[in-house]
């Protein structure tokens, strides 16, 4: 058994049970990879439910990589507080904290950093280890391979510019893609309807959001709407695809109660 002191913080845990929840959360729940090119800021979201292990994600995106000179806000949504601290669950104590530590994060709280040196900073959560995650910076001369870049957009019409602020990820596994969307607390309109649109691949099947219906499905597009239960401020939910392809983007699009156009933007699903 080993103790760990943090200011305020007294945490026992096994290292072995640690280690193994690790490695099982990474088995599991692959992290989020984002690429930023020229960018100044780049935002990360401590998600709702990461005080618990089984969570599905817990920093979104858990992985980045960023030119040198590029802030990271982390914002925390979970109801319980949460750190964001250098390190990693297999040198805790005087390992951790060494390059940044935000203290105690309560929910809404932000905490921001600009990464001024090279380098790759492993970090994690003080108060549940098994919250992990990596930024990676660049020399702005460094480039990623275009296939290792994964996309995360909030929008790139009207956008925050008129408080829509619409968070969509996508997993794939084999031919399956899980969709899922996010209308954040910082929004104020709701979501009534949604194009998924794929390029380079066929849609062969599709399930919306619960009471959502299928009104138009092509060959590759899908708009699913709903007219009493809307995707509001603070609400989330997913859709399910399945493709003929195994490479290709998501295009998606969001709607108001009269389906009109009120956010789009691009993802690329994260394979596992």
């Amino acid at each position: 058994m080993i103790t760990i002191l943090k200011p305020n913080i007294i945490i026992n845990f096994n290292m072995t049970i640690i280690q193994t929840i690790i490695i099982l959360s990474i088995l599991l729940y692959p992290s989020t990879f984002i690429h930023i090119g020229a960018q100044e800021e780049v935002n990360v979201e401590i998600v709702d439910g990461s005080e618990k292990v089984d969570n599905v994600e817990f920093y979104i995106p858990a992985r980045i990589t960023i030119p040198i000179g590029t802030t990271v806000i982390w914002k925390n949504f979970d109801n319980a507080p949460h750190t964001v601290t250098s390190g990693t669950p297999d040198c805790p104590g005087m390992c951790w904290g060494i390059d940044f530590d935000s203290g105690i994060m309560k929910q809404d709280k932000l905490y921001e950093i600009m990464f001024k040196e090279v380098g790759e900073y492993n970090y994690l959560c003080s108060l549940h280890p098994w919250m992990t995650g990596t930024v990676t910076v660049l020399d702005k001369e460094q480039k990623m391979p275009a296939e290792d870049v994964i996309i995360v957009q909030k929008g790139t019409i009207n956008g925050n510019k008129d408080g829509v602020d619409i968070r969509i990820t996508a997993k794939q596994i084999r031919n399956l893609i899980l969709i899922h969307i996010r209308n954040a607390e910082s929004s104020d309109t709701s979501v009534y309807g949604i194009t998924i649109e794929t390029s380079n691949s066929v849609i062969e099947a599709y399930r919306g959001p619960k009471n959502w219906d299928d009104e138009d499905v092509t060959s590759n597009k899908v708009t699913s709407y709903v007219d009493d239960e809307a995707l509001n401020p603070g609400a989330k939910t997913h859709l399910k695809l399945k493709v003929s392809n195994n490479d290709f983007m998501i295009n998606w699009t969001v709607y108001d109660s009269s389906h009109n156009t009120i956010d789009q933007g691009k993802v690329r699903p994260i394979r596992r």
